[in-house]
């Protein structure tokens, strides 16, 4: 197998990666196969069969990279690594670089390439891009990934370029489409993050579960695996409770279900608001107290007696 270690070209900010096949379990499939994602992964298992491009679009914090990388350990091309290319970060100078250079990973040969956030590129960067894929024949040489955010497919001149040259759509539903797949999802979620954290978290109450399901989980599920971590490190039963919920979710979006709502993160006197920054930090902060009195400039008297106002 043939795996490369090392970005093909200078860059900056971690603009290239890599994925390898040999770094996940020999049976991984896409974490997130409920439900409605059922259907999308039958759907991206034949696309893995073909060498066609494959636009995968979806909200912000949608498992669109595990979409890619699900799709590349099936494919011909499993043997080697994947490249993930992102132009969130993508700068004029390593764009010029991409399409220009004789050292861009674009010019590797029987590759599986992902494009990340590929709406980022300027109408004429896209242009630039498209010029290249016809002088250079790219996705003959190379199997092409490209995701984005849903909403800016439409304005896009590169994803019609891409449909009207035998590329392929996956789109990724959000949380808020799929409501009756979070908390069986969520479990999911936390059987993975007790083996990284070494807990034994073992679900929710019924009330957790509902607010679960009725929160906008606007972050899609990069906010809810962050939502779950910071619960397994604040439980103290081995059961996720409803107050326990609503105090993480309060410090997420502040976008409570309507009973939780008016208890809004800036209502109540100066010393209640005080409280929920500081344990907001707390939790930011991996329930470190050294880092979060170093970082609000407090007291470990004051940290001390916004725990016990809080249960801790």
């Amino acid at each position: 197998a043939v795996r490369c270690t090392a970005p093909a070209f200078k860059q900056e900010d971690e603009l290239v990666s890599y994925y390898h096949v040999e770094d996940e379990s020999p049976h991984a499939t896409l974490t997130d196969s409920l439900g409605a994602m059922q259907e999308i992964s039958r759907i991206a298992a034949s696309y893995a069969r073909t060498l066609s491009p494959v636009w995968i679009v979806g909200e912000p914090g949608t498992p669109v990279e595990e979409c890619a990388q699900y799709m590349h350990r099936s494919s011909p091309w499993a043997n080697r690594s994947l490249t993930f290319i992102d132009c969130a970060k993508l700068s004029p100078r390593a764009f010029s670089a991409m399409v220009g250079s004789e050292n861009s990973p674009l010019n590797e040969v029987r590759m599986n390439i992902c494009i990340k956030n590929v709406d980022r590129l300027t109408s004429e960067q896209q242009q630039a891009y498209m010029h290249y894929v016809e002088s250079t024949l790219l996705t003959r040489r190379n199997r092409i990934f490209y995701t984005s955010d849903r909403g800016a497919v439409t304005q896009s001149p590169l994803y019609e370029y891409c449909m009207q040259t035998g590329g392929l759509k996956l789109s990724l539903p959000s949380l808020r489409e799929r409501q009756e797949d979070i908390v069986k999802l969520s479990s999911l979620y936390l059987a993975q993050i007790n083996t990284e954290l070494g807990c034994q978290v073992i679900g929710f109450d019924e009330d957790a579960g509902e607010l679960l399901r009725s929160f906008s989980w606007s972050g899609n599920n990069q906010q809810l695996v962050r939502v779950l971590r910071q619960l397994v490190l604040v439980v103290r039963d081995g059961l996720i409770h409803y107050k326990d919920l609503v105090q993480i979710l309060r410090m997420e979006e502040h976008e409570l279900a309507p009973d939780v709502r008016e208890n809004d993160f800036l209502k109540g006197t100066l010393d209640e608001i005080n409280s929920r920054v500081i344990m907001a930090v707390l939790v930011q902060e991996n329930m470190s107290r050294t880092r979060t009195i170093e970082r609000l400039g407090i007291s470990r008297s004051t940290l001390w007696r916004v725990l016990k106002r809080n249960g801790y």
